[in-house]
């Protein structure tokens, strides 16, 4: 990586340097700003690391045997992450992918569904995301900042047709990432939840990350 850098560093303006610096750049962000390490976010500083290896390693080594050796460690390594991929691929079909198709099949083209996990159930149901995170909707990235009680708010103002929350808010009132707690109070919590009925429990017996969803009654 060192030395991939270095030799980027004399063509910095190159079409490659500027791509793999805007990758690094997406790393500094998380670090500056402390985001959650999930795998999907290392994609693209992954990426800038990968290609500043890729440029340096041929100035690094020489000789056929070294790409074989690196060529073996990669079918080796892979031959045991697939299934963890699998896997993960899996446990989020289920737990994701369910209430996708819930939503898909029971929401109305147009429906505001306030969510944190956005992806498989933003890309598959017909609805308008109100994201509790805020990478799709600043407002509620501001609001958060501002303290406890953000949850409620957001919602009181959206009035979404579905909250999709992780059991562990629902039944308590915990968040589940970021930052401020989602209710003032325990009576804030209920009062916003009475609009609301229970329209879907993925999993019989629930765990704190699992997925409910809940429809609006009034």
């Amino acid at each position: 990586v060192w030395i991939g850098a270095g030799a980027l560093w004399a063509r910095r303006t190159s079409p490659l340097a500027l791509a793999l610096a805007a990758a690094l750049v997406v790393w500094l962000g998380y670090a500056a700003l402390g985001v959650a390490y999930f795998w999907w976010y290392l994609a693209v500083p992954l990426a800038g690391f990968a290609g500043l290896a890729a440029v340096g390693f041929p100035r690094l080594v020489k000789g056929r045997a070294l790409y074989v050796s690196v060529a073996l460690l990669l079918v080796g390594v892979w031959s045991i992450a697939r299934f963890l991929y699998v896997g993960r691929w899996q446990q989020d079909t289920a737990i994701f992918g369910g209430v996708a198709e819930y939503l898909r099949t029971q929401a109305q083209p147009g429906d505001k569904a306030m969510l944190e996990p956005i992806g498989m159930i933003g890309y598959t149901a017909p609805v308008v995301i109100v994201d509790e995170v805020g990478l799709v909707s600043p407002r509620v990235a501001r609001r958060r900042q501002q303290g406890a009680g953000w949850y409620a708010d957001i919602a009181s103002a959206e009035r979404p047709e579905w909250l999709v929350m992780r059991y562990g808010m629902f039944r308590s009132g915990t968040a589940f990432a970021g930052r401020g707690a989602p209710f003032r109070n325990p009576a804030e919590r209920d009062s916003l939840l009475a609009a609301y009925r229970l329209a879907m429990q993925g999993e019989p017996n629930p765990g704190e990350n699992s997925l409910v969803v809940l429809r609006r009654i009034r």
